[in-house]
């Protein structure tokens, strides 16, 4: 779908399904969200395809696609075409995906447009990848730095547990030193030292 408008619209006019997903669950709206072709993703919506259109949890809608890949214009077309800025897939939301991009400028869009700031933890996500742009987007938009803390805690707690039982498995140590890494950035941000 690279540049390839003209064909996509080809082939559409041939008959070609504009919600059939590929093995992975991407659609054509996906394919165009993600290489920003907005006119593209304007005349799929024109066709009456699902502005959140979903055929994999694991992808999610193509708002997520768009944001992951820092397409801010196509972020802005999907949601003046109604997209939700909190629909989630398995693992990311809009906001998610775009402090995964580090697109200050996709955050910014998605936050003017209702996302929810506290929705799978965006601050933490901002924090763990250093992004300090959005992590002061984020809490001057009114993202909660407490939210997750007592989470953390439970969890490096419930690790330590783990590792009490069983002190020679790694993947219990690493998600253990992930937790306490989390909770010590967290603890920079909030306290600035």
């Amino acid at each position: 779908m690279r540049g390839h408008v003209a064909t996509a619209r080809y082939l559409i006019s041939q008959g070609a399904n504009t919600v059939a997903p590929n093995g992975e669950g991407w659609t054509p709206l996906h394919y165009a969200a993600r290489y920003g072709q907005d006119e593209l993703v304007k005349h799929l919506l024109s066709l009456g395809v699902p502005v959140d259109v979903t055929c994999n949890p694991a992808v999610g809608a193509p708002l997520i696609v768009a944001a992951l890949f820092g397409q801010a214009s196509t972020v802005e077309v999907l949601l003046q075409h109604h997209a939700d800025p909190n629909g989630a897939s398995t693992d990311y939301t809009p906001l998610l995906s775009s402090i995964h991009a580090g697109s200050l400028e996709c955050t910014k869009i998605l936050i003017k447009a209702g996302a929810d700031l506290n929705l799978k933890y965006p601050l933490d996500m901002a924090i763990h990848e250093g992004l300090n742009d959005i992590i002061n987007c984020l809490l001057e938009a009114g993202a909660d730095p407490n939210v997750r803390n007592a989470e953390y805690e439970k969890a490096s707690q419930a690790f330590m547990d783990g590792l009490l039982l069983d002190p020679n498995n790694i993947e219990i140590k690493k998600a253990y030193w992930e937790a306490v890494d989390c909770l010590r950035r967290l603890h920079l941000a909030e306290t600035g030292e």
